[in-house]
């Protein structure tokens, strides 16, 4: 019994000790932070995209790891579209960013959801950008920025209709999305970001925005946001996305699109789960505001009351009712708003 309660004792002081090391590494550097959250939502995906697997379409064409931008190993794309697609035959094309605060996530993430929208007549582009805390803000808007340049140059080749994009987004890759509309729709907004965009307004017909995030300071500071370990976890992800744990600093000034949005904006979709601490203080507002300009708003949320609960980034579950009625609506609003 002795032997025990020493070996259980040292392991409790080293398990103490690590604990120290990590909260005193955490203080001065956001890395440990953001990767420690990088794996955890690593995992989460994993365990979603497991749940849908089995619905992976057979009729698409994927073409992976297309290199978008010389000389950057971020810089990678995924291209979908029917098999049906004739030689020169352009689709509306649906350009996804992917989430994962700013941190993690990958262009690879939830691929049978991108083929699920292929398979109904889309060309299905996946972008992938470089990650904080390795980059930082702005690095994936020039990123990305340099992919609809790509895309533009090559549409015949990957059956893309440059005059029928749409931005879609998830979690983090929403907020992204919702800059890079901004960017396109504001002149002046780009100017002050340092941005050129490469698409003319009219060449986006929407945008969709899954769980996303418009208000950084609503993010870190709101109560609403949820329990302090939620709120520290935004903090650190903003510090290691922009360099500042300010959520004042001017770039997380520039990430507040809800402040940034014009009547120009794009027809938008927004999604948000009842049970995501960040609906109430992002999702709704951001509608609310489009709404109140005149921009065309369709969403999908949820009663309070309403069972099953729908989590964080839900709509990649189209597994279940609420994920697969909510892929219908948003089809059928991908085909309203890209008709000819």
């Amino acid at each position: 019994m002795g032997c025990l309660f020493r070996i259980l004792t040292r392991v409790f002081l080293l398990v103490a000790a690590f604990a120290v090391v990590l909260g005193v590494a955490m203080y001065f550097s956001p890395r440990p932070g953001a990767l420690i959250i990088r794996t955890v939502f690593e995992r989460g995906t994993r365990d979603a995209e497991q749940q849908i697997a089995s619905l992976d379409p057979n009729d698409v064409t994927t073409l992976t790891d297309i290199p978008y931008r010389d000389g950057d190993g971020d810089a990678l794309l995924n291209v979908s579209y029917p098999d049906g697609a004739q030689d020169g035959e352009v689709l509306p094309t649906v350009v996804w960013i992917h989430g994962g605060a700013w941190v993690s996530g990958s262009k690879d993430d939830y691929g049978v959801y991108h083929r699920l929208i292929a398979a109904e007549g889309f060309t299905v582009v996946s972008i992938g950008y470089s990650l904080a805390p390795e980059s930082s803000y702005p690095t994936p808007l020039l990123q990305i920025n340099q992919a609809f340049r790509y895309l533009q140059d090559h549409a015949a080749e990957y059956h893309i209709d440059v005059d029928r994009f749409v931005l879609a987004g998830d979690s983090a890759g929403a907020q992204i999305g919702s800059q890079v509309a901004a960017i396109i729709t504001h002149p002046d907004y780009a100017a002050g970001i340092g941005i050129a965009p490469t698409l003319a307004p009219e060449q986006v017909r929407g945008v969709i925005l899954y769980c996303g995030i418009f208000d950084i300071p609503a993010m870190i500071d709101g109560a609403s946001v949820g329990p302090r370990i939620l709120r520290l976890g935004a903090r650190t992800v903003i510090w290691a996305y922009t360099g500042s744990k300010d959520s004042d600093s001017a770039a997380a000034t520039e990430m507040s699109t809800i402040n940034a949005v014009t009547a120009d904006f794009p027809a938008t979709f927004i999604g948000a789960g009842n049970d995501d601490p960040l609906t109430n203080d992002q999702s709704v507002p951001m509608a609310e505001t489009l709404d109140d300009l005149g921009v065309p708003v369709t969403t999908v949320f949820f009663d309070e009351d309403h069972e099953p609960k729908q989590g964080h980034e839900f709509q990649f579950r189209v597994d279940t009712e609420d994920g697969q009625a909510t892929f219908e609506t948003m089809i059928d609003w991908l085909d309203e708003t890209t008709s000819s």
